[in-house]
């Protein structure tokens, strides 16, 4: 009789063994909430939409949604979200194997219908086919409008404000599902947090935006992710790379100390720069550096020789991403202080600092490297691009000049 139960025992544990490991592999096997049940990555094909809906409402196509919603269209279409796979992501993943490529497009590109190859799963084994319903056209508008707001061809959004007096009409793709969570910061995390489990670097996490906030005054104060980069609903996500929102985050202060200095003495000269307005690390994440720049020029302004004094902030890392060099960022509500100490070597000098922020300074020096080492020709084109932009991307927050002699 134990015989012939012990194969059924066997068969039964491998059985309850392999579930538990997809379903944990997969993050479903434990109770998941409203909003990581809308969040799942790469989001699941939508499926034969409605007869009833027009052949715009069937599309995925962001230009299609801008039929109606016109002023969100055009945010959209200015914004990082839009370019989010731009040559970079594109020059990466043409030469990846579909694992490694769906990685990237978990945030990149986030719907199926974006992703060439869709993973099946059987028992414990897993394996890569051929997507039929890719949209390389879709795909390469990155975030979409569709990732967001589109489930099963069911459409989802806020609640209405309380001065809007517009309503869509009730017909358009059958109305919508309104759902609190799109003005909470939690619907951003899915793509700006990595979770505990994932890659960390000298103790932490290489994407912590939402921690970050979740630890600073912002979170208890209700000032959400969307309070900032998204005004009024604005459809922007302005960041780093715009020069007017950091300029917002920092305030920056310099105190030149006890003037006049005299020659041959030795400057004692400050810069202050507080992170007063951003609700997470300035920067966040490991692509920007900001440099600040610090020389002694002369009545001409002209920079001296050897008076150059340069302070990074920032999370400076390797390419492989193996080993963290500094990490300066400022937290929220915090500060950093900067001496500048150089000896004044004649009369009528002058102190001058510049802040210069590099948005993808990382990604500068990655697709150089690439480049570098490269020779597939559809890779080396789209790389090319990237590096381009990347060094398109720095500009000059700040400058100061500052008298030290009467």
């Amino acid at each position: 009789m134990l015989k012939k139960v012990t194969p059924i025992i066997i068969l039964g544990a491998i059985f309850l063994i392999g579930t538990y490991y997809k379903y944990s592999r997969d993050n479903l096997f434990y109770p998941t909430s409203d909003l990581d049940e809308y969040w799942k990555k790469p989001v699941p094909l939508q499926g034969e939409a409605s007869l009833s809906y027009k052949p715009v409402e069937r599309s995925l196509m962001p230009k299609d949604c801008g039929s109606c919603h016109k002023q969100q269209h055009a945010d959209w279409m200015n914004s990082r979200h839009a370019k989010a796979m731009g040559s970079g992501v594109i020059g990466q993943t043409l030469m990846m194997d579909p694992s490694n490529a769906s990685s990237c497009y978990r945030c990149h590109a986030p719907l199926q219908e974006q992703h060439e190859w869709i993973k099946e799963t059987k028992w414990i084994s897993s394996s890569w086919k051929k997507n039929t319903q890719f949209n390389s056209k879709l795909q390469s508008q990155g975030l979409t409008c569709v990732a967001c707001h589109v489930r099963s061809h069911k459409r989802y959004g806020p609640g209405q404000l309380s001065h809007m007096t517009k309503l869509l009409p009730k017909e358009a793709h059958g109305g919508f599902i309104r759902k609190d969570f799109f003005e909470k910061s939690e619907f951003c995390m899915g793509c700006h947090q990595f979770k505990s489990t994932e890659y960390k670097l000298n103790g932490k996490l290489l994407e912590n935006t939402y921690q970050e906030w979740k630890e600073s005054v912002y979170a208890t104060s209700n000032v959400t992710c969307q309070n900032c980069h998204m005004p009024g609903r604005q459809h922007l996500w302005q960041g780093i790379h715009r020069k007017e929102m950091v300029q917002r985050a920092l305030d920056i202060k310099v105190d030149v100390g006890k003037t006049p200095y005299e020659v041959h003495e030795r400057t004692n000269i400050k810069v202050t720069i507080k992170n007063v307005g951003a609700g997470h690390y300035v920067p966040t994440y490991v692509t920007p550096k900001i440099d600040v720049l610090m020389n002694l020029i002369d009545e001409n302004g002209n920079r001296l020789s050897k008076t150059k004094q340069t302070f990074t902030i920032g999370r400076y890392i390797s390419l492989n991403l193996e080993k963290e060099y500094f990490d300066t960022r400022i937290p929220p509500q915090k500060e950093i202080e900067i001496v500048y100490q150089k000896k004044i070597s004649r009369g009528n000098l002058k102190f001058e600092v510049r802040v210069i922020v590099y948005p993808d300074d990382f990604y500068f020096r990655f697709f150089k490297a690439k480049l570098e080492s490269d020779n597939n020709v559809a890779q080396r084109e789209h790389i090319k691009k990237a590096l381009d932009d990347s060094i398109k991307s720095a500009y000059e927050l700040f400058s100061g000049v500052y008298s030290l002699q009467n």
